[in-house]
């Protein structure tokens, strides 16, 4: 391994030149820099975010024709219902509250089954993510309520986790540093 602060690859005669002056049968192979090793070590990761990403995209596309689709046909059912209260005198204003009523409905029931599935889920979650805890998205949750302007905060309250003391702050906050041991030199013979 060669440190330098230039183009690392400009030196790759040098250290061919200087191994094979060593030890001429010594095969020198296998020389990138660390950039390429490590964007080759993380291509796996990256093609399954992306695949994640991917198909996180197509499943809110679906979901939100599927929400149309629903209204739609829920709506179509109950123009004859429509109809009749619109010549019994009721307004656009009030006919438009019945059908967003019942979307609001069946909105928060996907939104409240969504919410326990994806806590649920979290467990999962902490398993395949460094550094992710199961319950970061209570916290991140309540951090939001927080910075949400609202006129009503104390409607956020139940997210609220205890204050860390000084010691879980500083452990929070300290830097994940590892010290690898130096290089060794090794003689071939």
């Amino acid at each position: 391994m060669i440190k330098t602060d230039s183009d690392p690859l400009r030196f790759v005669h040098a250290a061919r030149a200087a191994v094979q002056s060593l030890d001429p049968d010594q095969p020198v192979g296998g020389i990138a820099a660390m950039d390429q090793r490590l964007d080759d070590s993380l291509s796996g990761e990256r093609f399954r975010l992306f695949l994640f990403s991917a198909f996180a995209v197509l499943a809110l596309v679906l979901a939100a024709v599927g929400v149309y689709g629903v209204m739609c046909y829920s709506v179509r059912l109950r123009m004859h219902e429509i109809g009749i209260r619109m010549a019994l005198g009721a307004s656009v204003p009030d006919v438009l509250t019945i059908i967003l009523r019942h979307a609001l409905k069946l909105a928060m029931i996907g939104v409240l089954s969504g919410v326990a599935l994806a806590l649920g889920a979290t467990r999962l979650m902490s398993t395949l993510l460094f550094g992710v805890k199961p319950n970061d998205s209570l916290l991140s949750e309540h951090q939001w309520c927080r910075s949400w302007s609202s006129p009503r905060p104390a409607s956020c309250h139940h997210f609220a986790p205890p204050a860390p003391t000084h010691s879980e702050f500083s452990e929070r906050n300290s830097p994940q540093t590892t010290v690898a041991a130096p290089p060794t030199a090794v003689s071939i013979r």
